[in-house]
């Protein structure tokens, strides 16, 4: 009998496309909620040295209404950017539904990147490359981060000294006027305890409104929407809108509207993720 003949391939040693999942990280004394998930390329989770392999950040927040996110949809989609090299952090906020009413979703996640900055070495993030990405909520979320950055409004008092601007957003069907002034808003509508009193209400729809609070000549990262032209849960205007007023403002913004696509589902596609890795690529690498 004649043995098959024996096949070699090489081995991996630089661990490329291979990534780990950290569960369960608490980034805040105030709330066990306040939690995240990261995935961190293998080279870096089980170097003995991680200063020599930094690796760029991208903050994921996922939709939720303001609530509590859900990352069991789009964590797998988000492994692709660790196999190429970035750690990916999944952070939880708070619920205004549990009484915590805006901003505290946008304080939360200021909070979380403040502690990743303050952790750079602990988990091998490089401090000076990193870049947020959201979806619908999560999407107003990371476009509030990019433009308040280092806004002391919203520091809590951990961390107040470290850093929570970033390099690079990235917008998914974000609501960009909670005052729906301005835009025609869709179906969502976050309730009104979310807000507080009739008294308190507008000047915190307000203040959370991108659209609203984009400013003429104030220094802001580069920024990517992307938008489906059939979402009626968040109608595209709010990002048309939104890169007008960019632009007006003298920002770096481009836009991306995938046709025929609704809020989430086949909104998605490999062609999506790789337009919003090209930009993460090239404004934080």
């Amino acid at each position: 009998m004649i043995a098959p003949e024996l096949r070699h391939i090489k081995n991996n040693p630089g661990l490329d496309g291979l990534s780990k999942l950290i569960q369960n990280i608490r980034y805040s004394e105030e709330d066990p909620a306040m939690k995240m998930t990261l995935i961190v390329p293998w080279r870096t989770a089980f170097a003995a040295d991680k200063s020599k392999c930094l690796c760029p950040l991208i903050v994921f927040v996922q939709g939720s209404g303001y609530t509590t996110p859900d990352f069991n949809n789009e964590l797998p989609q988000f492994s692709r950017f660790a196999r190429e090299g970035y750690i990916v952090a999944f952070v939880c906020h708070r619920s205004y539904l549990n009484g915590f009413k805006s901003p505290t979703f946008l304080r939360d996640v200021k909070c979380a990147i403040r502690f990743l900055r303050k952790n750079y070495l602990t988990y091998g993030i490089d401090p000076e490359r990193v870049g947020i990405f959201g979806t619908s909520s999560g999407g107003t979320t990371a476009l509030l981060v990019g433009m308040t950055g280092d806004d002391e409004r919203f520091k809590t008092d951990e961390n107040r000294e470290v850093s929570d601007s970033v390099k690079a957003v990235v917008d998914c069907f974000g609501p960009t006027d909670l005052t729906y002034t301005l835009v025609t808003g869709g179906t969502f509508r976050p309730g009104n305890q979310m807000f507080g009193t009739e008294e308190e209400a507008d000047g915190l729809r307000r203040e959370v409104s991108p659209l609203l609070i984009a400013e003429k000549g104030k220094k802001y990262p580069p920024f990517l929407l992307l938008h489906g032209d059939s979402d009626t849960g968040v109608t595209p205007d709010n990002t048309v809108l939104m890169y007008e007023k960019l632009k007006q403002c003298g920002a770096d913004v481009q836009t991306v509207i995938v046709d025929g696509a609704p809020h989430e589902g086949n909104f998605w596609s490999d062609e999506v993720f790789d337009i919003a890795d090209a930009f993460i690529g090239k404004n934080i690498l």
